[in-house]
């Protein structure tokens, strides 16, 4: 089922699967969001998302998000905007984690004798 969780407390590691192998993608803490995406723009999950220590969090499910985006459309409005900063937020940490993992690979081979 569809649902935006919030991390209250504890620990959650996201992996995704790529070419039989299993690739470790973040560790999200408290204040991080879990399926801010699919209750956005409802896909298929890209990743998984296991508790890696034990915590709190609080989830709302896609049909009561709706319900308060028709109902209280202010309030929607503020969900939105942090949720549309979280996602900001995550992108450029991965872009910035990309990046490292390009400049890394290319000095690698620089070093290399050929």
């Amino acid at each position: 089922h569809r649902a935006l969780s919030v991390i209250i407390s504890g620990k959650a590691s996201v992996s995704t699967h790529s070419g039989g192998h299993v690739l470790q993608l973040a560790t999200l803490e408290p204040g991080d969001t879990v399926g801010e995406m699919n209750i956005i723009d409802p896909h298929k999950a890209s990743a998984d998302v296991i508790m890696s220590q034990q915590g709190l969090i609080w989830t709302i499910s896609e049909s009561d998000f709706q319900n308060i985006v028709k109902s209280d459309p202010i309030s929607a409005y503020s969900v939105l905007h942090w949720l549309g900063r979280q996602l900001c937020r995550r992108i450029r940490r991965n872009t910035d984690h990309m990046l490292r993992q390009a400049e890394d690979s290319r000095l690698q081979y620089r070093d290399m004798d050929y």
